[in-house]
């Protein structure tokens, strides 16, 4: 999972523990059953069966149109992620593990949730995400977008 240095700076420091991405059309969130519970050698054998469990793990999939692409498992409640700085190819520096994930819309944000993000108040919040999505104006918070929001706990700094 990618971070700005300033966001990696406040994880590292325990200053962030939450983090909002811009929700994509063709993702949706799942409740699996278990971890990792696409079974790669039969997925379709095993999505059929999704219909008559019940699904407890929260599950942002990516469910990319295309014949014979199955649904991509993208963050998952417990699972363990690396941090990383901007630039493709870097080693993760820092370890989170995920502990919840839901959608909202931006403008939801609360002044705990802007804490939780590593700002002082909402508003620094949002100076701060404007700038991040400056070259995507459907983006910004004024447009109130649909964003993923996501609970972590640092687990391991790796330097």
């Amino acid at each position: 999972m990618k971070f700005t240095d300033m966001n990696m700076e406040k994880i590292r420091a325990g200053q962030k523990t939450q983090t909002r991405r811009p929700m994509k059309a063709y993702e949706k969130l799942w409740f699996a059953l278990e971890k990792n519970m696409i079974d790669r050698s039969n997925p379709y054998k095993r999505l059929s069966s999704w219909k008559s469990r019940v699904f407890t793990i929260p599950t942002v999939v990516s469910l990319l149109a295309g014949e014979g692409r199955l649904p991509r498992i993208k963050w998952q409640v417990g699972r363990t992620y690396a941090a990383v700085p901007p630039g493709r190819g870097m080693l993760g520096v820092t370890h989170i593990r995920l502990l919840s994930i839901r959608e909202e819309l931006l403008l939801v944000i609360t002044e705990d949730d802007a804490r939780a993000e590593g700002f002082r108040n909402c508003s620094d919040f949002f100076v701060f995400w404007d700038n991040l999505y400056k070259k995507r104006p459907e983006l910004q918070h004024e447009k109130n977008p649909t964003v993923w929001v996501l609970g972590f706990e640092l687990l391991v700094d790796v330097v």
